[in-house]
Parts: structure tokens; sequence; C-alpha cells
């Protein structure tokens, strides 16, 4: 069984926490135009 490295947790949350913050630049921008 592949245990999950604290490396791989912070990697994982990192690319979440990326997209989160496209997402809302998407929606920011869709509210301004």
């Amino acid at each position: 069984m592949h245990k999950v490295t604290v490396q791989e947790l912070a990697g994982s949350e990192r690319d979440v926490w990326d997209e989160v913050q496209q997402l809302r630049a998407n929606g920011s921008k869709g509210y301004d135009s």
C-alpha cells in the first residue's frame, strides 16, 4: 500500500490552491466585463 508523504500532500494542496486562484481570477474578470 502506498503511503502518502507530507511532500506529496503539500504538492497537491499547492495544485488545488493554484486552481482556486485561477478560478477567482477568471470570476473577477467576468464580473468586471
